[in-house]
C-alpha cells in the first residue's frame, strides 16, 4: 500500500480525548483504516475515511466509505487472556490487544458469526470475558 500515518479520532468519552488508529493513504484525503480501533464506534477496520493534516499527525473529518466491518471489543480476565485469544483467531478474526486486558475483535461480513457467538457465550457463562456494552454481534 501507500504512505501509512496515524490518525487521530476525537472521542471525549470519560475523559478520553481521541484514540489513535492507523491508515493507508488512498487518494487526496482518502485514507483507509488498517488497524482496529479500540474505543472509537463509528469507524472500523477498512473504512475508507477523510482525513486532513493538523501538526504532526492526520485528523479524522468522516467516514466516505465504510467497509462492513465492526468491531467487538473483550474484557478478558487475565489469567484467561493467553487461552481466548488464540480461540477467536483459530476462528479467522483479526484480534488486536490494544490494552492488556482488553481485545479488540474485527468482525468481517464474512466472519462466522455463529461459531463466534457459542464461543462468546460460553466464555461469559463462565465469567472469563465481558462485552463491552453498547457491542453485540451483527445478526446472521
Amino acid at each position: 500500500m501507500g504512505e501509512q500515518r496515524k490518525l487521530r479520532i476525537p472521542l471525549g468519552i470519560g475523559g478520553v480525548e481521541s484514540e489513535e488508529v492507523v491508515v493507508d493513504k488512498l487518494d487526496g484525503h482518502h485514507w483507509l483504516v488498517c488497524s482496529i480501533p479500540a474505543l472509537c464506534t463509528g469507524v472500523a477496520l477498512g473504512d475508507v475515511i477523510v482525513a486532513d493534516p493538523v501538526d504532526e499527525i492526520l485528523e479524522f473529518q468522516a467516514v466516505a466509505i465504510p467497509g462492513g466491518n465492526s468491531t467487538l471489543r473483550l474484557l478478558v480476565d487475565p489469567v484467561a487472556l493467553h487461552h481466548v485469544r488464540p480461540q477467536l483467531e483459530a476462528l479467522g478474526l483479526r484480534v488486536d490487544q490494544p490494552l492488556p486486558e482488553m481485545l479488540a475483535v474485527n468482525i468481517a461480513p464474512d466472519s462466522p458469526v455463529p461459531g463466534l457467538g457459542v464461543l462468546l457465550d460460553d466464555l461469559v457463562d463462565q465469567g472469563v470475558v465481558h462485552i463491552a456494552p453498547g457491542d453485540q454481534l451483527p445478526l446472521v
